[in-house]
């Protein structure tokens, strides 16, 4: 009996090393081809063995005073809309699940909706607005357009969140003289820690990875984000694989580092909101 459930466990963890296997595969191979020579990486049949591993692209890159801004502008832009969207998101979320107002399952209805319209859908309306403010070219455009983009699901899962927090620790500090905005940062946003820490990445990461809006509302080269960047080796009649796998590599390493620190909120702020939701 011992024996077939040791065996069912085996397979089991089998399954799942192939799945993970297979998902990890094209990074792998990113990785791989970002420290390959021209001539392996155009080589047929393509191996996963590098024969003659160098760091030249890496060095190519990082001396490419360009790249280091394009960084720069990601960063900024995704921590600043990650940022306003998480905060906006945790006011808005606090509002649906503590006061019943007029038409507030309507409304909620159509906070959810928003998030359903694809981002082809709105593009124009988005430059047109940001057009007439006169941002066109702008890193103010990117953030504000990332946070309209990320707030709705945002907001879906702080209300989630917030209905985790039991009302007695939040009516408690407003008995001991909190007020209501005091009592949101002191006591309630601690408690839903988790889920903010999910919400935060969440919206870093559809910051970071965004490519159409980068490349619709930004015209000026030093005002790139890595992922406009990226394509640069990307030309009409040539691609520079080992430079465009290396950028890439490179420009996956912040969302690596943040989801490291953040994945065991993250987990946990998701499940809640599932819970919940």
């Amino acid at each position: 009996m011992k024996l077939d459930k040791r065996f069912e466990i085996l397979i089991e963890y089998i399954i799942l090393m192939l799945f993970v296997g297979f998902a990890l595969l094209p990074v792998l191979w990113m990785i791989l081809t970002s420290i390959r020579t021209p001539l392996e990486y155009f080589s047929s049949p393509p191996t996963l063995l590098v024969k003659n591993p160098t760091l030249d692209n890496y060095a190519k890159f990082f001396n490419d005073a360009r790249f280091v801004q394009y960084f720069s502008n990601s960063l900024i832009v995704s921590i600043t809309s990650a940022f306003l969207s998480t905060l906006i998101s945790a006011l808005a979320g606090y509002g649906f699940s503590r006061f019943d107002f007029k038409l507030k399952d309507i409304l909620f209805i159509s906070v959810i909706f928003c998030q359903m319209v694809p981002l082809m859908a709105i593009i124009m309306p988005l430059y047109d607005m940001m057009s007439r403010m006169k941002l066109i070219d702008s890193p103010l455009a990117l953030i504000l357009s990332y946070f309209i983009i990320t707030l709705p699901f945002s907001t879906w899962m702080c209300r989630a969140a917030f209905k985790q927090v039991p009302m007695n620790i939040e009516e408690a500090a407003l008995i001991d003289g909190c007020s209501r905005l005091k009592a949101i940062f002191k006591v309630v946003l601690p408690v839903a820690a988790p889920a903010m820490a999910a919400i935060f990445l969440y919206c870093f990461i559809q910051a970071w990875n965004e490519y159409v809006l980068a490349m619709t509302l930004i015209n000026s080269t030093s005002k790139r984000t890595i992922q406009v960047g990226i394509m640069l080796y990307r030309g009409e009649y040539y691609t520079d694989w080992g430079m465009l796998m290396t950028a890439s590599t490179v420009a996956s390493v912040p969302i690596m580092i943040l989801f490291m620190i953040v994945q065991k909120y993250m987990i946990s702020g998701l499940a809640a909101g599932a819970a919940k939701g």
